[in-house]
């Protein structure tokens, strides 16, 4: 029976065949397959899974990934969707982003990582835009580790203290045997930034204070700091270490405590950093008898036995690992509760009992059984301790709610399992070539096959991976998501745990986690009388460019916004245009546009009633809001810790070497520099303001008032040679360059420091005042920008002579140094720093005073038109994987530390479920290890680890 409604419902969802109900009327079971039916058709819901080469990365490296986008009921591919892919750091800020498209079927992308990312927990996640709109907690996450060289030699101390009002954390430092000497430490919250942490008087470490808006949404912290030789260490941190303060949380099975039965109850014990405590409990009643005990299992979740009256109290006396006693309260019973779901899960079956209270009236009861809305089992309970046994290998691999409900379909209990109906998948292999040896050739062939020994065909995504950089990553898989995380509310810790088969510990802990983790998706009281929920859909396509052209006018003018509105095309989209009309609020759309990332629009408003307009507002896209984020790991109490885990072993050969060999690029020199940076446009319009960015670079802004004093001190003794300087010109020289002096310095409000240095600014290769860059440049009008580190102070001033205006020639006769007259940068500053800012085709450069006769009309800049570059598609590209297939190849001396050996989106199998690949092994061979996952053409869920082998 329960086979044929599994056949029953995949026909209807097939063809397509909905039977329509009224919102009204009693439940019947003939019914409720078809209720079930109908809400899968009228709210068809997505989930999104992203195989990544690894889960270990480090900062500078690339993230490469695959996504696979399924029907949430079914498993089964979807196409003609735009996935969202996003990299967050722990305070909850988007670092790297991609909008990726079908390729051929194939939905592949990467995310650049930047070498200033600090060590840390960061959180992935993919989304569709129907997704956001519609289920924010199905958006795919997974943790993402970061690591850095700079931490590898790096001891911690760390010690919490939390028995007063206000909390502390503090940090000390050892490298080797020796403590590290500090010269400066900051650190950042999700509000707050680059707050000064006072150092200890042996400079070795910092204390920190927590006050409740401190803790108010933040679980983590980044620390920054630098030692006395100049090395910056920059890590994420959790708020404390696990001796934390803890919260215990009660789920009673069913739902309900019942009066006068034997209930079992599953509890999570919480540390405030998002961090699994481990405690035990004792029940205690009202007389302060103890009437049960327990201690946590496995991720802070544990489970006791109560019989409860109704009537009294019960409350929990917890103790962690550290001592820390705390009370917590049980849920009473409920009285109106009258029945009660139990369920043990076994080996080979679900055992189901029916809990009731004493001297219950009988009435009709039904148990309901379904896997992602699908409905497996319907049963009429007709005696009140009847039993159930359900094999499971009549239900699908997945989430199972069981639902008790009365005759009228309200439901009374219900109850998560989980059926563990899957089966591996077997994979055999053979490697041709050397494993052992330096950049050899490496042949694999790979033969998939299911638990049945028939072939699985179809198109996966592979890595092979040096597993002395980190372990194979068994923690997240397409198995654990889309049968599980993606089925549960809330973040679940490494769910590959739940997936080790045999392990009765193991299906102990996953039927822990079924009662402390609820389900996510429809409403199924809802749902069993009929009563559907619809999707919210997007109006216009995921790509459509939309705004608002606002007349201007004052407060008591009433105008209307009516405009014509035309958009063109930069970069790429060079000669695209179109034009449209707003609607009478002044609201305009540009739809069914795809367009590549990097590419720019330029977009120019005219009021149709002959007024003028006053500004263009964009609609800014969606981002998902408020989803919790992965906690970084736990910090060790008072003991000294390497900062950096074991299983990075590769990272003490990276010590003095700060690129991988994809990552190396050969620049030529930029006015005598080889330390320079290049920013282009594509990296820089996800920024909101020119502050943020040029923030987001490394650099700082600043007025005078709060220059450093070390720099203050220097421009003092530079004023007292400048004096000294003047004394030889000319009294007309003289007034002119005291003049100009003075005037600049007032013009200048404020500057731009990389490190503690003050910059010298170009735009569109003009000297400019860094108060024009910001107040009146978007990063949308920049085209690049190049950061130069280290030029020499001659050269800097070469550069300078060729921008003067006529009016400025004497600059030239007197042999004044310009960086310190433009810039006012001291005299004993022999390397400049020199930010090179070059705008777009068509920028009104009016802002920056090169068209003086218009300078005063510079409010009209970005009124009547704008110029942005919203987050585009990204193009495929190939994963890089050099060839060693020359004698110079193989002698070059340019190190290959390559922690991903090999990577695609697309090895595809034949009928024998047969594939091949090869690759060139590094230059530290052997070790390798072998990840494959992905959908079979027959639907089948693919996950594979394996160790390369000869």
């Amino acid at each position: 029976m329960m086979k044929n409604n599994i056949l029953l419902i995949l026909i209807l969802l097939a063809i397509g065949v909905v039977k329509g109900y009224g919102q009204t009327g009693k439940f019947d079971k003939d019914s409720l397959t078809s209720r079930f039916v109908s809400q899968l058709s009228i709210f068809p819901q997505e989930k999104v899974y992203l195989h990544t080469d690894k889960g270990t990365y480090l900062a500078g490296d690339t993230l490469w990934f695959r996504s696979y986008i399924v029907d949430a009921a079914l498993h089964k591919p979807l196409c003609d969707k735009y996935i969202y892919v996003e990299l967050v750091n722990p305070l909850d800020s988007i670092i790297s982003q991609a909008l990726v498209r079908s390729d051929n079927g194939i939905y592949q992308g990467y995310l650049s990582l930047a070498r200033e990312l600090a060590d840390g927990e960061y959180t992935l996640r993919a989304y569709s835009r129907y997704m956001l709109k519609n289920a924010n907690e199905c958006i795919f996450r997974r943790p993402i580790r970061i690591v850095t060289v700079s931490w590898n030699r790096v001891g911690m101390k760390s010690l919490s203290h939390n028995n007063s009002k206000t909390p502390d954390l503090a940090l000390t430092f050892t490298t080797g045997d020796k403590l590290m000497m500090l010269s400066q430490a900051e650190m950042s919250t999700k509000n707050r930034s680059d707050l000064p942490l006072k150092l200890s008087d042996i400079k070795n470490g910092f204390t920190i204070e927590w006050d409740k808006n401190d803790w108010k949404g933040n679980t983590s912290w980044l620390l920054s700091m630098k030692d006395t030789d100049d090395n910056v260490y920059r890590r994420y941190l959790p708020v404390s270490t696990r001796n934390e303060d803890y919260d215990v949380t009660f789920y009673p099975e069913g739902g309900y405590l019942l009066n006068g039965q034997d209930c079992r109850i599953a509890f999570k014990a919480m540390g405030h950093t998002g961090n699994a405590a481990d405690i035990s409990l004792d029940i205690v009643d009202e007389t302060g008898e103890v009437v049960s005990s327990a201690r946590t299992l496995h991720e802070g979740m544990g489970l006791f036995v109560l019989t409860p009256e109704a009537g009294k109290s019960y409350i929990a006396k917890c103790e962690d690992e550290f001592g820390r006693n705390k009370t917590f309260k049980l849920p009473a019973v409920d009285t109106k509760a009258l029945y009660g779901l139990r369920v043990d899960t076994q080996r080979e079956n679900f055992h189901i009992s029916l809990l009731s209270v004493a001297d219950v009236s009988v009435e009709p009861l039904y148990l309901v059984a379904h896997v992602r809305g699908i409905i497996i089992a319907s049963e009429e309970w007709k005696e009140s301790q009847k039993k159930f046994l359900f094999p499971k290998q009549y239900f699908p691999a997945g989430v199972v709610q069981f639902v008790l409900l009365n005759k009228d379909g309200k439901v009374l209990s219900e109850r998560l399992a989980f059926s563990d109906s899957y089966f591996s998948t077997v994979c055999n292999l053979s490697v041709n070539g050397s494993l052992t040896q330096k950049r050899e050739a490496v042949s694999v062939n790979v033969g998939l096959l299911n638990a049945d020994s028939q072939p699985l065909k179809g198109n996966y995504s592979v890595s092979v991976i040096d597993s002395k950089f980190a372990a194979a990553d068994s923690s997240i898989s397409i198995l654990s998501h889309l049968l599980l995380t993606s089925e549960l509310k809330g973040i679940i810790q490494s769910p590959g745990f739940y997936f080790k088969k045999e392990s009765s510990a193991t299906r102990n802990s996953l039927d822990l986690l079924m009662m402390t983790q609820g389900w996510r998706r429809y409403e199924l009281p809802e749902v069993i009388l009929g009563k559907y929920k619809t999707p919210a859909l997007e109006k216009h396509s995921e790509m459509a460019i939309q705004g608002r052209a606002v007349t201007a006018g004052g407060l008591l003018t009433k105008s209307n916004d009516e405009h014509m509105v035309s958009i063109s095309g930069t970069g790429s989209l060079k000669g695209f245009q179109q034009y449209t009309s707003t609607d009478k609020n002044g609201y305009f759309c540009f739809d069914s546009i795809a367009y590549v990332d990097g590419s720019g629009f330029h977009i120019s408003a005219v009021q149709l009633k002959a007024k003028r307009t006053g500004k263009i507002e964009l609609f800014d896209w969606e981002s998902p809001k408020d989803l919790p984020l992965y906690p970084q790991l736990p910090l060790e109490d008072d003991s000294v810790r390497n900062v950096q885990k074991a299983d990075v072993e590769m990272m003490t050969r990276l010590d003095n070497l700060h690129f991988m060999l994809q990552d190396i690029i050969v620049r030529a020199p930029m006015w005598g520099s080889r330390d320079y940076r290049v920013f282009t446009d594509r990296e820089m319009v996800r920024y909101k303001d020119m502050r943020t960015l040029l923030k987001s670079q490394g650099l700082t802004i600043s007025t005078l008032a709060e220059e450093p004093e070390d720099i203050r001190t220097r421009l003092k003794a530079d004023e007292t040679l400048a004096v000294r300087d003047t004394s030889s010109l000319s009294g007309y020289e003289s007034d002119a360059v005291e003049s100009k002096s003075s005037r600049s310095s007032d013009m200048v409000e404020e500057m731009i420091y990389y490190g503690n240095q003050r910059i010298l600014l170009f735009v569109d290769d003009n000297f400019c005042k860094p108060d024009i860059l910001v107040s009146w440049i978007n990063p949308g009008d920049v085209e690049s920008m190049t950061l130069v580190k280290d030029v020499d102070r001659d050269r800097a001033n070469a550069l300078l002579r060729g921008t003067l205006k006529w009016s400025e020639k004497y600059y030239l006769n007197t042999g004044r140094d310009l960086c310190h007259a433009y810039c006012r940068i001291p005299f004993s500053q022999e390397k400049i720093a020199i930010l090179n800012v070059t705008t777009k085709d068509g920028f009104d450069s009016r802002c920056l005073g090169w068209w003086s006769k218009y300078y005063d009309d510079i409010q009209q800049r970005n009124m009547q038109n704008t110029t942005f570059y919203p987050l585009g598609y990204q193009k495929p590209v190939e994963f890089y994987s050099p060839k060693y297939d020359t004698a110079a190849g193989k002698n070059n001396e340019i190190p290959d530390l390559r922690t991903t050996l090999y990577w695609s989106p697309r090895l595809i199998t034949d009928e024998q479920g047969n594939a091949a690949f090869s690759f060139y092994t590094s230059d530290q061979p052997g070790n390798y290890f072998l990840n494959i996952e992905g959908i079979a053409d027959n639907g089948e869920l693919v996950h594979v680890i394996k160790p390369l082998m000869r």
